[in-house]
């Protein structure tokens, strides 16, 4: 995995990583399409982020649910 440069330095988690990843994992696990799941993540990840460009949050976020070993967080 590529590290943003929104991640710490020090290497902790970026604002919101935790929340984004669970907000993910629990739509998926609750029956909701991948997809869905990915905008509601998006959306957490904003809510952060609120300046990000659209097409790097896209990235970051389906990254991290990558990383997480959650699912295959492809945006199309």
């Amino acid at each position: 995995m590529t590290v943003s440069r929104r991640q710490e330095s020090d290497g902790q988690e970026s604002r919101g990583q935790t929340a984004v990843i669970r907000t993910y994992r629990e739509l998926r696990g609750k029956g909701q399409p991948d997809r869905f799941a990915l905008e509601a993540a998006l959306t957490v990840y904003f809510w952060h982020h609120p300046l990000a460009p659209a097409a790097e949050a896209g990235q970051i976020v389906a990254g991290w649910v990558r990383a997480s070993g959650t699912g295959d967080a492809t945006f199309h």
